[in-house]
């Protein structure tokens, strides 16, 4: 099997140079989250949620916000779409040192969409940061965002019977099997 990889710069070299302050920043941010509210936690799942929280509290829903397709967005606007905020949790799980993957397909009924694959305690779940902040779901409706809870976790370390009745994978072949529900929130 051979793989072809070609990639596309969205910055220059400078560009991409000056946002690397507001990333160490953010990451730092999360850090203090993390040992704020949940002191003296290393394992697997603590960190995940703590991930999920941390995006979903800083990051509104914005399909107009700049940079949407990556984690500028989130990091330097604290706007963004799906893949925006997908990517941030990877980086995320990235520096804390967690197996994780972005995973592309849709939502049912058509809409493109993204979420995260991540292995805690020795299994697979899918986690989608987008779908647990109330900005996601009530971006067009009339409803008072200010007496919902800012963060759901009905989207945290799921299996795959529980993602598929909402989500569509565009390559499900290339995707663990997540059957694993311990760490299911």
């Amino acid at each position: 099997i051979q793989i072809t990889l070609s990639g596309m710069y969205t910055y220059s070299r400078e560009q991409a140079e000056s946002y690397a302050p507001s990333i160490k920043a953010y990451k730092d941010a999360f850090a203090t989250f993390l040992n704020t509210n949940y002191p003296g936690s290393s394992d697997s799942y603590t960190i995940i949620k703590a991930a999920y929280e941390f995006i979903i509290l800083n990051t509104t829903y914005d399909l107009n916000a700049p940079d949407n397709q990556n984690i500028i967005s989130v990091i330097c606007n604290g706007r963004s779409v799906c893949l925006g905020i997908t990517k941030t949790f990877k980086m995320l799980m990235d520096t804390m040192g967690i197996e994780s993957a972005v995973v592309s397909g849709s939502e049912k009924g058509g809409a493109g969409h993204a979420w995260n694959l991540v292995k805690s305690n020795g299994d697979y779940y899918f986690v989608d940061a987008t779908w647990g902040g109330q900005s996601y779901r009530f971006v067009d409706g009339n409803v008072d965002a200010s007496a919902l809870p800012k963060v759901t976790y009905d989207f945290l370390m799921v299996d795959e019977t529980f993602l598929l009745k909402t989500h569509t994978m565009r390559d499900p072949e290339m995707i663990s099997h997540c059957v694993a529900t311990a760490d299911n929130y």
